[in-house]
């Protein structure tokens, strides 16, 4: 207003201006603006599809009546609609712009008043840069991980390498994963019977559930896990028949999932548990001793690629 008005003189009398907004059922505001000087009032009524808009009518409306040369004239409320939809701020109360008449200079001469300065426009205020996108939540998709390199410490004497492969499904944020495992066969020696060795074959078949959280094209997810061991060994030294024995028995554990997305459909995956063997099988050979016993814990780590279909 003050940059509209062109002026810093004071109007005749007091000049009160009260304005209130509401927002339509449609979405449109409205503007109801009041305005008082002395006994005289006018009412306003604006509607528009921004308060923006709103504003930059009721400071022109407003600036025209701090004019002196423009006093507040009576009369009753009204407006016009503009093409856009908004009121453009005047109405048939709008106060005339006539001469308001002559003044004197210090000669004693009459000169002609100084024409009211026309409001200046308000300029627009600057753009806001758009808010960034909100992520696009993830669907339901079908997953296959394979190949995969995996390592196990324990709960065999030596760590252990493998191939594993899992198959699993998503949806939003959830992971669900069906995993397969075969270890590499590993020899355990007899401490107490030189000679004396146990091979073992073991493989692995676990359900894990996670919770991701993605960052670009980073993705972390703890995980639970619960696995079915199966363990298969056989005797071996002199004078030693070769007869396999099987035992199964379950482990639990916790874990992690990290990977990188490299497209929208493939992605590198790395897997880290910590597991809790419910059971631990002792090995021993039929005539000779006990070979060794398993370990209560075990660590795996398992990479390879993610195939998002």
């Amino acid at each position: 207003m003050r940059k509209l008005s062109g002026s810093t003189n004071a109007v005749q009398g007091a000049l009160q201006v009260e304005g209130t907004i509401s927002q339509e059922e449609d979405g449109r505001f409205h503007l109801k603006l009041l305005l008082r000087s002395g006994e005289l009032v006018s009412e306003r009524n604006i509607d528009s599809r921004s308060c923006a808009d709103l504003t930059r009518a009721a400071a022109v409306a407003i600036a025209l009546l701090l004019h002196p040369d423009e006093p507040l004239s009576e009369g009753g409320s009204g407006g016009e609609h503009s093409g856009d939809g908004a009121h453009d701020g005047t109405d048939s109360s709008a106060p005339p712009t006539g001469s308001a008449g002559d003044h004197q200079n210090a000669d004693g001469k009459p000169t002609p008043s100084e024409p009211p300065q026309r409001p200046q426009e308000l300029e627009p205020p600057p753009a806001r840069p758009d808010p960034p996108p909100k992520p696009t939540p993830h669907g339901e998709y079908f997953r296959l991980r394979a190949p995969l390199a995996a390592l196990s410490v324990g709960p065999l004497p030596r760590p252990q390498w493998g191939l594993s492969l899992a198959a699993g499904a998503s949806f939003a944020n959830w992971r669900l994963w069906l995993e397969g495992s075969q270890w590499r066969q590993q020899d355990v020696p007899a401490a107490d019977f030189p000679g004396y060795s146990a091979k073992v074959s073991r493989a692995t078949l676990g359900l894990r559930g996670c919770h991701a959280s993605r960052f670009s094209a980073f993705e972390i997810a703890p995980c639970v896990v619960v696995a079915l061991e199966h363990l298969t060994a056989t005797g071996t030294g002199a004078n030693v028949a070769p007869q396999s024995q099987h035992v199964n028995w379950l482990s639990a554990g916790v874990g992690a999932q990290a990977r990188v997305y490299f497209a929208s459909w493939l992605s590198l995956t790395l897997s880290a548990d910590g597991i809790i063997e419910t059971s631990r099988p002792r090995l021993s050979i039929a005539g000779v001793g006990p070979v060794n016993q398993l370990a209560p814990a075990a660590f795996a780590v398992m990479l390879g690629p993610e195939w998002i279909l």
